[in-house]
């Protein structure tokens, strides 16, 4: 038999592949270059067009969870080479003199400048909490790199109790039990925890892989009025620089 009568008679047939349907970010008419995605996070640049006098530059977009798109920079010169890691972004902006290192934490909707000199800082990257980029020294290009922990807020467990707040009680306290997870609940500063961002933890204990602690319970009910479902968020930070954050739904009730 010839071979190619052989293949005929076993060829598997072809399956087609599904129409795959487009889920458009964006829509304009200007150009959106260079997307890049973590989890639920895309970000992307464009070539978005400035006053009449200026030239257009490359600014940064993100669209978050599915929410609205967000415009991450705004300035007349060329933010790119952006990189994702969670939920941070980091980039090189020019400041009309040379590239500038930036980073963007989507869940706190911050950008912070990381480097600030005279030469470029150029084709950063970011996993987890520590970002590397090339430097210009003078001479030649090195390598650098940060930790910026101290800018991307680790997730740990919060349950606070009671579950129902009654906001007429004369009670002294609300306690919490934080589930700082993989890091040791000892390096945790218990001067540094605080609810709401504002009322200090007392009574500060190591259970565990746990912190348990209490709060001025008037000073919690005095932030909130009315009926329903309030969302209660504790911060605190290691004495490594990490930053913790912790937050739990309970009910209020009038």
């Amino acid at each position: 038999m010839k071979t190619n009568q052989l293949l005929t008679q076993l060829a598997v047939p072809v399956l087609m592949a599904p129409t795959l349907l487009a889920d458009p970010l964006s829509n304009n008419d200007y150009d959106d270059f260079n997307p890049q995605v973590s989890g639920d996070i895309i970000v992307w640049q464009a070539f978005v067009p400035d006053a009449e006098a200026e030239p257009d530059d490359s600014e940064i977009f993100l669209k978050y969870k599915g929410g609205e798109t967000v415009r991450v920079t705004d300035n007349t010169g060329d933010d790119e080479n952006i990189k994702i890691s969670g939920s941070s972004i980091v980039w090189q902006s020019w400041d009309g003199t040379d590239f500038e290192i930036w980073i963007y934490n989507a869940d706190t909707a911050t950008a912070t400048q990381l480097t600030d000199n005279d030469t470029d800082d150029i084709n950063p990257s970011i996993d987890g909490t520590t970002v590397v980029w090339q430097a210009w020294d003078g001479t030649d290009y090195e390598i650098e790199s940060t930790s910026v922990a101290a800018m991307i807020p680790v997730e740990i467990g919060l349950r606070i109790t009671p579950r129902s707040l009654n906001l007429r009680s004369n009670g002294k306290w609300v306690s919490a039990t934080l589930d700082v997870g993989d890091i040791d609940p000892s390096t945790v500063d218990p001067a540094s925890i605080l609810l709401q961002d504002s009322i200090p933890a007392e009574k500060v204990s190591v259970n565990g892989s746990a912190l348990k602690m209490k709060f001025d319970r008037q000073a919690l009910q005095a932030l909130f009025s009315g009926a329903g479902n309030v969302e209660v968020t504790v911060t605190a930070e290691t004495t490594g620089g990490d930053v913790l954050t912790g937050t739990d739904t309970i009910r209020t009730i009038p």
